[in-house]
C-alpha cells in the first residue's frame, strides 16, 4: 500500500473520530451524580441500599426482586447527623479501666 493513501486512511479515521464526538458522542455517566461505593442489604437482606460517595443513600423504588430495572429514589445521608460527641482520653486512662 502506498503510503499517500496509508496517511489518506488514517486521516480519515480520526477525522470520523472527532465528528462523532463533535455530534453528542461522550463517556457514559451515573444518573446519582455521585460514586456508588457500596450496595448493602437492610430487613435481613430483604431490601437493598446503594451508598455514595458522599453518603446519600438511595432504595428502590416498588422493589421487588425480579423487577428490573430499579428505580432508585434517594432516601436520606448517613452524614446528616453531624459529627459524634467524644470524650479525649489517654492509653493510661484506658488500661486503668481495664484492669
Amino acid at each position: 500500500m502506498h503510503p499517500a493513501k496509508r496517511f489518506f486512511y488514517v486521516s480519515l479515521g480520526i477525522l470520523a473520530l472527532a465528528g462523532a464526538f463533535h455530534l453528542g458522542a461522550r463517556s457514559a455517566q451515573g444518573q446519582s451524580g455521585s460514586t456508588i461505593v457500596g450496595i448493602t442489604t437492610i430487613n435481613s437482606g430483604s431490601w437493598p441500599v446503594a451508598i455514595a460517595a458522599n453518603g446519600d443513600c438511595y432504595i428502590p423504588q416498588n422493589f421487588t426482586w425480579s423487577s428490573l430495572p430499579w428505580q432508585f429514589v434517594y432516601a436520606g445521608n448517613v452524614f446528616s447527623s453531624g459529627p459524634i460527641p467524644t470524650i479525649p482520653t489517654t492509653w493510661g486512662r484506658i488500661k486503668a479501666e481495664r484492669r
